[in-house]
């Protein structure tokens, strides 16, 4: 699981500066593509993580968007994309 983190957290670095924004009202899947998989980096598969791990992934992106002065997700955006992700899963 760490070289999934630390694989992660490098490809976010290298694309950290293009500013990923996000609507209020997204959806889980929109989330994913539009702000994880589309615009800052290249996702996992899905079932390459389990829940638990995704919730680490996202809390830690959600640190280093914060860093980079970047929009983080909302508790709302947040719970949305790990219920689409869990979704994925099954």
């Amino acid at each position: 699981m760490k070289r999934v983190v630390f694989f992660i957290g490098l490809t976010f670095f290298g694309y950290a500066q293009l500013g990923c924004a996000a609507s209020l009202t997204m959806d889980g899947q929109e989330i994913y593509e539009g702000r994880c998989a589309g615009i800052c980096h290249q996702s996992p598969p899905v079932r390459a993580l389990s829940k638990q791990q995704w919730q680490i992934v996202i809390d830690t992106m959600n640190k280093r968007m914060q860093s980079r002065q970047m929009e983080p997700l909302t508790d709302d955006e947040r719970a949305a994309l790990v219920a689409y992700l869990s979704q994925l899963m099954q």
